[in-house]
């Protein structure tokens, strides 16, 4: 059932729309990014047919405005290959500054910053290999709807409108969730991502004058980034990726947040004589994971799915994560000829066991950080910083009851501010307990997303 790997954006014959609204595959996955070429290299591998639609022409695919920096671990957690050519710089973990504070914490733990380009071109040629067919330079417009079920995407070419057909449609568009967004409102998997959820990160590539160390670094300032943070990360030799996030709301225009950007530059020592390469802007969600992000002959996934980090909107290994738990869940549903929601709601199941659950409480705790005073988060980190190193992300975990006991003792003389933390605290364990317990079918979904709602403080 495989294909002979080829791109068919520029063949003539398939651009017949007659012919493709005919053609059927057995997976139609939308966006070539990195969650989208990993899920269907790894249906395609078992040999299922599948379509890759992507927006891009395929000597662009893999560029996108982004940290580039990931974990090993995340490789490993997702059964991707770890990167080899397309790495820039192994890193020793992530350093956390606060305002004029200086460094409070480190996070160890190897990592390394990719050329995204070359780990996306990497990607995209490995799905090729194992036989799915490339169809760059499609713009997905929606889902193909067909008795309350998903059939595929249709897509725009040049002036023309076409259809790509499949037992199971895999919607992995990026924050656009072109596909899932036109799905009808009232299904789970069609919540929308709302602008407050949203993060406007503003980028450059610039060179410094000396080497950057070997080490991701994260500045929170909220009068330079309210509700957000700057970052630099090492890229090869004395280029790095350096840039602002912050929350849609505090973004204002392109230029303001360039002027905030600036202010930066100007205060931090290692950016003071560098030189500018190039700078772009793109957008992240901010939000937790989409409850459900399944319906009838459809999966979402990677940033379709707002599966990004809501506390620093990292994206790069929950995309390949998702990917594997998708393709796992699409492999074994077509290999039982099913698609139904209930067939396909495993993946719902895995990856909230995996990641969700982590990810949904990182929302209570990024709320409660954005909505602190410029001073407070200075507070709140230098608290955490009682612990100057920690081995992993989950910092309240790492903390000993020595620990905690300082924490409390450093915030005495901030009553009101140490009971909302730790009022925080209790709902950030009971989102992740109850993303736990997430229902094993659909019949007792609605029930638990409420509370999830309520837990979140999401009115609905």
């Amino acid at each position: 059932m495989q294909n002979t790997s080829r791109d068919t954006s520029s063949d003539d014959k398939t651009r017949d729309p007659r012919r493709l609204q005919d053609k059927m595959y057995d997976v139609v996955v939308a966006g070539a990014g990195i969650a989208g070429s990993i899920a269907s290299k790894l249906i395609a591998e078992k040999g299922y047919k599948v379509a890759l639609v992507e927006s891009k022409p395929s000597p662009t695919i893999g560029m996108k405005v982004c940290g580039d920096g990931v974990g090993l671990h995340e490789f490993h957690d997702a059964g991707v290959t770890p990167p080899t050519n397309e790495v820039e710089r192994t890193v020793q973990g992530v350093k956390f500054y606060a305002g004029s504070q200086g460094l409070i914490f480190t996070i160890r733990g190897e990592g390394v910053t990719l050329n995204r380009h070359a780990f996306g071109q990497r990607l995209l040629q490995e799905a090729q290999d194992q036989g799915v067919e490339l169809f760059s330079e499609n713009v997905v417009t929606k889902g193909l709807l067909e008795n309350g079920k998903v059939v595929g995407v249709g897509a725009r070419h040049s002036e023309k409108f076409e259809d790509f057909r499949a037992s199971i449609t895999i919607d992995a568009t990026g924050i656009s969730a072109a596909a899932r967004n036109t799905l009808p409102a009232s299904w789970p998997a069609a919540d929308r991502l709302e602008k407050a959820s949203i993060g406007v990160g503003y980028r450059e590539y610039r060179r410094t004058a000396d080497e950057f160390e070997d080490y991701c670094s994260l500045y929170y300032d909220w009068n330079v980034a309210p509700g957000g943070y700057c970052w630099i990360i090492p890229k090869k030799g004395d280029l790095v990726n350096t840039g602002i996030l912050v929350p849609w709301s505090a973004s204002s225009t392109s230029n303001q947040l360039e002027s905030k950007f600036r202010k930066f530059i100007q205060q931090n020592a290692a950016l003071r004589n560098s030189k500018f390469v190039r700078s772009e802007i793109g957008l992240v969600s901010l939000r937790h994971p989409l409850p459900s992000a399944v319906a009838s002959g459809f999966l979402a996934i990677g940033d379709a799915a707002c599966h990004a980090n809501p506390l620093n909107g990292d994206g790069i290994g929950p995309a390949m994560l998702s990917a594997r738990i998708a393709s796992d869940t699409a492999a074994s549903c077509l290999s039982r000829n099913v698609n139904s929601e209930d067939a396909l709601w495993s993946s719902n199941v895995e990856y909230m066991k995996a990641q969700g659950h982590r990810y949904s409480a990182n929302k209570v705790l990024s709320d409660f950080m954005r909505g602190l005073e410029a001073d407070e988060i200075v507070v709140l980190l230098k608290a955490l910083g009682t612990k100057g190193e920690y081995a992993s992300g989950d910092l309240l975990g790492e903390l000993s009851d020595l620990n905690k006991l300082t924490v409390i003792l450093r915030m005495a003389l901030r009553p009101k501010f140490l009971f909302r933390l730790l009022a925080t605290v209790r709902r950030i364990y009971a989102v992740s307990s109850h993303c736990k317990e997430f229902p094993p079918d659909p019949s007792g979904f609605y029930h638990w997303v409420s509370k999830l709602n309520q837990d979140l403080r999401i009115k609905t």
